[in-house]
């Protein structure tokens, strides 16, 4: 399977996954989200410069893609989803780390790709193509893409 220029085959099972097209990758990796692979490495032992090729914190993700216009309905329109990802198969590929809740300890953040949220928004229909497409771009510049790409 060829894979555009910048990205590895590996990675672009989710990528189809998240447009609604079937992968005919069959390889043992097949399926699996990046949080699963990530060129072989557990994304618990990547450095924070190694997770930011591949995302960022949920904290970005809430802030840029406001699906709710007030920030506490907004917060929890995330979390409800976040927290459950695995019940979620539709926003589970776009997750790159799982993060660990806090017991008494340093909160350690999801790490989600851009990308794959706003592809996500758009098929949910939970934001308009435009809307998400213009964030994708103005908030994370190195994750951007041309807007025919995320249009349904």
């Amino acid at each position: 399977t060829m894979a555009p220029a910048g990205m590895s085959v590996a990675s672009k099972a989710p990528l189809e996954a998240s447009f609604g097209h079937a992968s005919t990758d069959t390889k043992p990796d097949a399926g699996k989200t990046l949080e699963e692979r990530d060129n072989g490495l557990e994304t618990e032992e990547l450095s924070e410069a190694a997770l930011r090729k591949l995302g960022v914190p949920s904290d970005d993700i809430v802030d840029a893609f406001k699906v709710c216009s007030d920030s506490a309905q907004n917060d929890e329109w995330w979390q409800q989803r976040m927290s459950n990802a695995k019940r979620n198969k539709k926003l589970l590929p776009a997750r790159i780390r799982a993060g660990k809740s806090s017991k008494g300890v340093q909160r350690i953040q999801s790490w989600w790709s851009p990308l794959l949220i706003a592809s996500f928004l758009i098929q949910g229909k939970h934001m308009p193509p435009t809307k998400a497409v213009r964030i994708l771009n103005e908030s994370f510049p190195d994750f951007s893409v041309d807007s025919h790409l995320l249009m349904p």
